[in-house]
């Protein structure tokens, strides 16, 4: 990926002579946050921009020094606010680092992901015990659940970042970073596109869990935890007879399965 834009550099002002006192504070944040930027002290250098939230070079070097710290989310909020609060000087490069957070937070999901779902899959019980079996599946079920809400993240973000991407080119059409990274992030969804057509996606008995179910399954989750498995038992029970149709999901009723024959161990 093409390296972020640099810090907003600071106008040759004179503080004590020039400007109001906000336009002074703003001008020493700005020089104190850049000093502690180019000490590579991010979080110092946030903690000095943020002194002048309403100078809109301020805004955009902390969003800089957010996305130094992967900080991806946080970043994209004052990238997008350095954009809509300036002129356009500082707007085109507001938006693409805007799409540079975006895509870093994607693929740093994507990575994350991977990761959850080979441990998931790695995983062993501790014995034959029925509670070992329980817990080795309860904590599974958990990594794979985190895995997938990272994967619906990427989704948003990839749009998003495309979309910052495509909105810096129309304000600096020259600007051959963001060309660059825009191919780049439209070559990952298109890849991201192609796997899930080829895949057809998870099996519909388990994507189609409705979400009243999958609360259940999560409580019940929280009660096998606490080894309180009757409880357990009687929630995923209670919640079959309220929806008899989730006797055709496969996921409820293995969940379901075993909770019973641990409820019947203790």
């Amino acid at each position: 990926m093409a390296r972020a834009h640099a810090l907003i550099p600071v106008l040759a002002v004179l503080l004590a002579a020039c400007g109001t006192a906000e336009e002074r504070a703003a001008e020493r944040a700005l020089r104190t946050g850049a000093s502690f930027y180019n000490d590579s002290s991010y979080m110092q250098a946030d903690s000095a921009f943020a002194t002048a939230p309403h100078d809109a070079r301020a805004i955009y070097d902390r969003g800089m020094a957010l996305l130094a710290l992967d900080d991806h989310r946080s970043a994209v909020a004052q990238f997008s606010s350095a954009a809509e609060a300036d002129t356009l000087l500082l707007r085109p490069i507001a938006r693409y680092n805007q799409g540079n957070a975006l895509l870093r937070e994607a693929r740093y999901n994507a990575l994350t992901s991977v990761s959850l779902r080979e441990e998931a899959f790695s995983l062993k019980p501790g014995s034959d015990d029925i509670a070992d079996r329980l817990r080795h599946a309860v904590r599974t079920d958990s990594m794979l659940r985190a895995s997938n809400r990272l994967d619906a993240r990427i989704d948003t973000v990839l749009p998003e970042a495309i979309k910052a991407y495509k909105a810096a080119l129309l304000l600096a059409p020259d600007d051959d970073d963001a060309r660059h990274n825009l191919l780049l992030a439209q070559g990952e969804w298109a890849k991201r596109q192609k796997e899930r057509s080829n895949s057809g996606k998870n099996d519909n008995q388990q994507k189609d869990l409705s979400a009243q179910a999958k609360l259940l399954m999560e409580k019940a989750d929280a009660l096998v935890e606490e080894y309180r498995f009757q409880e357990a038992l009687a929630l995923l029970q209670d919640g079959l007879r309220k929806e008899p149709s989730l006797s055709s999901k496969k996921e409820y009723m293995e969940k379901l399965d075993l909770v019973t024959k641990a409820a019947a161990s203790r």
